[in-house]
C-alpha cells in the first residue's frame, strides 16, 4: 500500500444508506488516527457511480440497481486496515517520528 496514492473521502447517505458502509462495505476505505477515511482514485470513481446510480433511481428495489451495486462493489480496491496501519508505522519510522515500540493492532508485528 502507498500512502501517496489514497484520497481522503467523505462518506454519504442517500434516503438512510451509507454509501461507504452498506454499499461496499469495511474494506472499502481505511481510516487514519483522526478518523478521518481514504480511498484509492478508482474506488473514489465507483463511490461516484454509487451515489449516481442511487440519486437516480426512487424505489431501493427498483429493478437492476442490486445487480448495478454489486458489479460496483465487485469492481473495488479491497484496503485493510491492518495494513494501512503497518505501512504508516513503517513511514513514521523512516521518518523519524514512530515510536521504537510501536503499539500496533494484534497482528501487525
Amino acid at each position: 500500500m502507498k500512502l501517496a496514492q489514497l484520497m481522503p473521502i467523505r462518506d454519504r447517505s442517500i434516503n438512510g444508506y451509507s454509501l461507504i458502509e452498506d454499499v461496499f462495505g469495511e474494506n472499502f476505505a481505511v481510516c487514519d488516527d483522526m478518523d478521518e477515511r481514504f480511498t484509492t482514485a478508482k474506488n473514489v470513481r465507483l463511490l461516484a457511480q454509487a451515489r449516481v446510480l442511487l440519486e437516480s433511481v426512487h424505489l431501493f428495489d427498483a429493478p437492476g440497481l442490486a445487480h448495478a451495486l454489486s458489479q460496483l462493489r465487485e469492481q473495488a480496491d479491497r484496503l485493510l486496515q491492518a495494513d494501512y496501519d503497518r505501512t504508516v508505522w513503517r513511514e513514521r519510522q523512516y521518518l523519524g517520528s514512530a515510536p521504537d515500540h510501536p503499539i500496533l493492532p494484534k497482528g501487525i508485528e
